[in-house]
């Protein structure tokens, strides 16, 4: 705005003092005039400050409201991702306990020799070699994976824990494969001793 204008505005809205008494007192005009400059002066400072402020606080409230949504995503990745690493730990549990079931169930069963015994575990053992030589750095990984951090891609994070634990199931099928030919082993010996013996009584000659 003209500064001219501004101040014949400011002129224009400037109270006069009048009639006091019925008699009309005259102020200096170069006075009024000086106080008019003054006062526009302040008040387009006090508007251009309060801008000023207005515009920084709605910056610091954008921010923090970003801020705000990038926390409360990264805690529910950080949930999710501990949760995935506990189905890891299971997942690896499940592996190693039908490990030990399976060998167990080996060792009594009469229907194997003790080499039959050895080979069948062997091969089960075989399909978990490469999970429990690193089963350490495997969980390390899923650690690290899990620790999401503000600039971390926490989605990409979550998908490495994924693929972990597919890992990790792909080797117990594995291991669930080497079972099931041990059984079809044991069930076929069960089956062959059982229609031996049915033999044997059906032509045993009693005296």
């Amino acid at each position: 705005m003209n500064k001219k204008i501004l101040i014949a505005f400011i002129i224009t809205i400037i109270p006069c003092k009048s009639f006091s008494q019925g008699a009309m007192i005259v102020e200096d005009p170069g006075m009024m005039l000086q106080q008019g400059v003054e006062h526009a002066e302040s008040f387009g400072e006090m508007m251009t400050q309060t801008s000023m402020f207005l515009e920084d606080l709605n910056m610091k409230y954008s921010e923090w409201s970003e801020n705000i949504k990038m926390y409360e995503k990264n805690i529910k990745l950080a949930t999710t991702a501990g949760k995935k690493v506990l189905v890891l730990y299971k997942e690896i549990d499940n592996v190693y306990e039908r490990l030990e079931y399976f060998r167990k169930n080996l060792k009594k069963s009469s229907y194997l020799s003790a080499s039959e015994k050895i080979i069948l575990y062997a091969e089960g053992a075989a399909a978990c070699k490469n999970l429990m030589e690193g089963k350490e750095d495997l969980i390390k990984r899923a650690t690290e994976a899990a620790d999401i951090q503000a600039k971390s891609d926490g989605y990409r994070s979550l998908e490495q824990i994924d693929k972990l634990i597919a890992m990790v199931r792909s080797v117990d099928r594995e291991l669930l494969k080497a079972i099931n030919h041990a059984n079809k082993i044991v069930a076929a010996k069960r089956n062959l001793i059982n229609k031996t013996k049915s033999m044997e009584r059906m032509f045993t000659v009693k005296y």
